[in-house]
């Protein structure tokens, strides 16, 4: 597989995200925030590091291993991303959970996704 495929999910889920978020701010009143680019920016980031790590040769040991690691330190880095922000911002936590934990999902997703292209291109 090639090097630039990587890079790929996390731009198709930032793209994904971003016309979420428009959509989210235009369709509801309740929802609406104007720190949604942090999240994407954030899990964009995020998914680049990680990208970074998938990309250095290992045996299948070592890259379980590192599949595991990005999960749980995605999920680690994303709870201390959100209170983070609920400190900063105390008041519309509902509005930027509403954006932040399906960008989560959305990025998780693709990146699984081309995580199984790259396995099979590996096997």
């Amino acid at each position: 597989m090639k090097r630039a495929t990587l890079f790929l999910a996390p731009i198709i889920a930032s793209l994904a995200g971003t016309l979420y978020s428009l959509g989210l701010n235009s369709l509801s009143v309740n929802y609406r925030t104007y720190h949604w680019y942090v999240s994407v920016l954030f899990f964009f980031v995020l998914n680049i590091g990680i990208s970074i790590v998938y990309l250095q040769k290992t045996d299948a040991r070592t890259s379980i291993n590192n599949s595991m690691a990005s999960s749980i330190g995605r999920l680690l880095a994303s709870g201390l991303a959100f209170l983070v922000y609920g400190y900063l911002f105390p008041y519309g936590k509902t509005a930027m959970v509403a954006h932040f934990i399906p960008h989560y999902f959305l990025f998780t997703l693709i990146e699984l996704f081309f995580l199984l292209k790259l396995v099979k291109h590996n096997s």
